[in-house]
């Protein structure tokens, strides 16, 4: 056990010099403070300058819950892009016999990584927020937007044979991000035909406050995660 946990830490610490060492991925964790400044200044401004903040205005909840899946979805980007790179080079098998293994590499490549971006979705919330929140609405976001982060990188790393088909790849599930729209604009039923996508429940969420749509999240999310993880097995070995 004590090895499997060194071998963890030593694995995230190269993780962490290859994000340092590569300008894009690194430039990647400035997006989420980026669009954070855009939200909570530019966007209040300009409504306020061109009178469109009675119409703009209802949707300040949906600036802020695209701000909370933004920002562990970075994180995650991030990190399919790593393991990519590294199924290009051929190192990935040499990790997977060492005492680090497949679980524990994709808890230092993702796992850790996600519950970086979950920790930095409070802190950008907390930030930029146009929209008030209780903690425990903040410390919920964070963890509903992770469970989602991570099934965008888990389809990205599942699917995709090299980083040029993983940046497509990722780009295209970030589609799902798109689910949080829903809530907004279709009413009662209609929005459940896109239940199958966590980013519509974390807008439910956010605007009810109801347990009943975080767990219904956490449900939808479970079931992505179980069918990408196996997916993600069969893969790489």
């Amino acid at each position: 056990m004590n090895a499997k946990i060194y071998a963890v830490r030593v694995s995230f610490r190269m993780f962490v010099k290859q994000i340092a060492g590569d300008a894009m991925l690194a430039v990647v964790f400035a997006a989420p403070f980026l669009a954070g400044s855009v939200f909570r200044f530019l966007v209040p401004f300009l409504a306020e300058r061109f009178a469109f903040t009675p119409r703009i205005a209802p949707f300040y909840q949906l600036f802020d819950v695209f701000l909370c899946i933004l920002t562990p979805y970075m994180c995650c980007f991030a990190s399919a892009m790593i393991m990519l790179g590294e199924l290009d080079d051929h190192v990935t098998s040499a990790f997977f016999v060492s005492p680090l293994g497949r679980d524990g590499y994709l808890v230092s490549r993702l796992f850790i990584p996600t519950l970086i971006g979950a920790a930095g979705t409070v802190l950008i919330f907390s930030l930029f927020h146009l929209t008030p929140a209780s903690l425990g609405t903040r410390v919920t976001l964070a963890l509903l937007t992770a469970c989602s982060a991570c099934i965008s990188a888990l389809l990205t790393v599942a699917f995709a044979r090299n980083r040029v088909e993983g940046m497509a790849l990722a780009k295209l599930s970030g589609i799902m991000m798109l689910g949080a729209l829903v809530p907004y604009v279709l009413n009662g039923r209609a929005s459940l035909y896109f239940a199958f996508l966590p980013p519509l429940w974390i807008s439910r969420f956010m605007q009810s406050g109801h347990a009943s749509d975080a767990l219904a999240c956490l449900a939808v999310s479970a079931v992505w995660m179980s069918v990408l993880y196996r997916s993600f097995m069969r893969r790489w070995r």
